[in-house]
């Protein structure tokens, strides 16, 4: 009951402030993958790779989420 109850309240959490939608392609401390579906209980999403992936919201929630399809343009890195 407790993995429910924290699955709910991180799919409230990420429903809420949308760190990614459908559609964006996120990288969540090595799972990656673009984003098909959020839901109350999972994130479903597919990889470049062509794995589908179903993830427990909290295992997304307790990771760094790096979305690389939120800024409009992105520049290469500048090396010193």
């Amino acid at each position: 009951m407790r993995g429910t109850l924290s699955n709910v309240a991180a799919g409230v959490i990420l429903l809420v402030p949308r760190p990614f939608k459908v559609g964006d392609y996120i990288d969540a401390e090595g799972l990656t993958g673009t984003v098909d579906e959020i839901g109350l209980f999972t994130i479903k999403m597919h990889g470049s790779d062509g794995i589908y992936r179903e993830v427990p919201n909290n295992q997304i929630w307790n990771r760094s989420i790096s979305n690389y399809a939120r800024p409009a343009t992105r520049r290469p890195a500048v090396s010193p």
